[in-house]
């Protein structure tokens, strides 16, 4: 598994969560979306109709924000729901990959029962 793909499973492993296992196109539940964004980030050759940074950053925020508006919707306390929220915050002003996936990373550990 090349870096960018182990880096971007966090990313995945997080929209699964949200989305009880089950991948989209509409919900970018793919490893391979962050990835591409990760290897643009690292001046790698990609696919000749592949968006550029800018634009697959931005497509990359709205997986995560419409998972994180998904998440809101489920029964929790508080804290949890103020989390949320602040990793919200953190998505739209995230400037690389490194960013959304802390995000992703944290929204995780927060919503994972087994944690």
């Amino acid at each position: 598994m090349s870096d960018s793909l182990s880096l971007a499973a966090i990313y995945e492993s997080f929209l699964l969560q949200v989305y009880g296992g089950k991948p989209t196109t509409k919900n970018g539940a793919y490893a391979s979306v962050m990835a591409n964004l990760i290897n643009k980030e690292k001046g790698k050759r990609s696919p000749a109709n592949s968006p550029d940074v800018e634009v697959q950053l931005e497509k990359v925020k709205e997986y995560i924000l419409l998972a994180l508006d998904k998440v809101l919707k489920w029964k929790m306390s508080q804290s949890h729901r103020d989390s949320i929220e602040g990793l919200k915050k953190k998505t739209r002003s995230a400037r690389s990959s490194s960013e959304l996936l802390e995000v992703c990373e944290f929204a995780y550990l927060l919503i994972d029962p087994n944690v």
